[in-house]
């Protein structure tokens, strides 16, 4: 996997589309995260119209809930995403529990409620990856801006840091009552 998000563009079904790849966000350090979900941003003037979750139809390991938790506190906003669960056929059995599956529905809900299971080697394939972006143009959401990206990098850094003062405050408190007792 890259360390920077890459840019691809094409056409689907007389669609021109751009497809943004972030890198793993769990391994890089916080200013790199920074500089490349802000890329990831800007790389799609005037805006990201959905950022689409993509996992394969497998029980989730430890990293790949830490990264969907990232990417949540990064962007937050939940209307522009969308969870694709892919798989080798849909029509497995298999794939129909998983999707069922607490687990799957935590996903589900941790990025509201939109998602869809495509098989890659499915004959109606494109005809799904043509009612996806039907789906994704219906939604008559604003695109995710720069702006607004820069509101929610704001908003986290404030979260934080509010979060440290409350824990510096703490061991103030802490230490003015062992002060306390020993005078």
């Amino acid at each position: 996997m890259s360390k920077v998000c890459r840019k691809r563009e094409g056409t689907i079904h007389g669609r021109q589309i751009s497809v943004i790849e972030l890198p793993a966000l769990t391994q890089l350090s916080e200013e790199e995260v920074m500089r490349e979900t802000l890329r990831c941003v800007s790389l799609c003037d005037p805006g990201v119209h959905h950022f689409i979750l993509v996992t394969p139809v497998t029980p989730l390991t430890n990293e790949d809930k830490a990264e969907m938790e990232k990417i949540k506190e990064i962007f937050n906003s939940l209307e522009h995403f969308m969870v694709l669960f892919i798989t080798e056929r849909t029509a497995d059995k298999r794939v129909s529990d998983f999707v069922k599956s607490t687990e799957s529905q935590s996903v589900v809900s941790l990025y509201g409620s939109w998602h869809t299971v495509m098989g890659l080697k499915d004959q109606k394939n494109l005809e799904k990856i043509s009612d996806l972006f039907d789906c994704i143009e219906n939604m008559k959401i604003e695109p995710y801006s720069l702006q607004m990206h820069i509101r929610a990098s704001e908003k986290r850094v404030r979260h934080e840091l509010q979060e440290k003062l409350r824990v510096k405050d703490d061991e103030i408190k802490e230490l003015q009552q062992k002060i306390k007792t020993l005078g």
